[in-house]
């Protein structure tokens, strides 16, 4: 099986701060981040024989090498991934002692608002690719036009899963992106949350279809459009919540690792099945929640140990408290290029 996703790159820059978010350090560590790369790499890990790829763009700067060799890392191959000459999407991932986090655009450290990233469509040697994948998911995370065009090309060999983080006002791409997926999934509090699922109730459907909706700690909500089936999970107790932001990655991962094969059947997949994935993409999820940064369990824990933890949290239903006591090594930030700043690494 192969998994391709196709959504915003960017490098995260994790610092651990005070209760009014204040770093504690002048240091930080650098990770791919977004939507897509957070779910491709736990799909790499938890799925050692599926090959997983990227399509995207990020800036032809160091933080950029960082992120895809941060990808890398985790077996995610980045060779659809285009340098621009401009500097990479940042984003500040600050994580207060009170366990709360904070996504900002500005450096810590020297205060410049981090420079917007360009809106990317691949270019036309994109279409002379032979790029045919077969047993195929399809991730998108950005309602775009060439997001809906890969979906058309693919759709009849692969299974689209569809998570917008926001919803544009392309009401005709909305559409077709939500017409074409198996697996429509959002969290609760997207702004312009109605217009997503009147869309998923409406929109005549090719093939089966499910509506996923992450309520955080509430749990998740699973239903077809006839509503046949609908299911709900409450969430997973976690010991000790150091770090929320990349939990609904990693339930979506665990929710499409253990539908296996079944995303590719034209049928849809049997009650229980859909339960049990839903039961362990939130204990993933949960899992996330007691590690530092969005991938946080990927660099502390191997594939099988990451599985084992998800069947003690199953059966204990109670994330098991692993209190890490710092940020992971494995990511901290390099010496600083001369006249740049030490943390977003922008020159000066």
């Amino acid at each position: 099986m192969q998994f391709i996703g196709t959504g915003v790159l960017t490098i995260d820059i994790v610092q651990l701060c005070n209760a009014e978010f204040e770093p504690e350090q002048s240091v930080a560590f650098y990770a791919a981040g977004g939507t897509i790369a957070n779910v491709l790499a736990y799909l790499s890990v938890l799925n050692a024989s599926a090959q997983c790829l990227v399509i995207g763009a990020i800036g032809d700067d160091d933080l950029g090498s960082a992120a895809l060799t941060d990808l890398s890392s985790f077996g995610v191959r980045c060779d659809f991934v285009e340098r621009l000459a401009v500097s990479s999407r940042r984003i500040m991932h600050l994580i207060s002692r009170s366990h709360r986090h904070l996504f900002s655009t500005r450096c810590t450290w020297c205060q410049r608002v981090f420079p917007r990233f360009p809106r990317y469509s691949p270019p036309s040697a994109w279409n002379q690719v032979n790029f045919r994948p077969q047993r195929a998911v399809l991730l998108i995370d950005r309602i775009t036009e060439f997001a809906a065009k890969l979906a058309r090309e693919l759709a009849p060999a692969a299974a689209v899963v569809f998570e917008p983080t926001r919803v544009a006002n392309d009401d005709d791409v909305l559409r077709e992106l939500v017409r074409v997926a198996r697996i429509v999934k959002f969290a609760a509090d997207i702004p312009d949350r109605d217009r997503l699922v009147m869309a998923f109730d409406q929109e005549p459907h090719v093939g089966w279809k499910l509506l996923v909706e992450t309520h955080g700690s509430d749990g998740i909500s699973i239903r077809t459009q006839d509503k046949q089936i609908s299911i709900r999970i409450h969430g997973v107790p976690s010991v000790d919540v150091l770090d929320e932001a990349g939990a609904g990655d990693a339930c979506t991962a665990g929710f499409l690792t253990a539908l296996g094969a079944s995303l590719l059947d034209t049928k849809l997949p049997s009650p229980h099945l859909i339960d049990e994935a839903a039961r362990r993409a939130q204990a993933l999820g949960a899992i996330t929640c007691a590690f530092y940064g969005a991938k946080g369990p990927l660099y502390a824990l191997s594939a099988g140990e990451l599985r084992r933890r998800v069947d003690e949290t199953l059966l204990a239903n109670r994330v098991f408290d692993v209190r890490p006591a710092s940020l992971p090594p494995a990511m901290s930030v390099p010496a600083a290029v001369p006249n740049a700043c030490r943390i977003c690494r922008l020159p000066l």
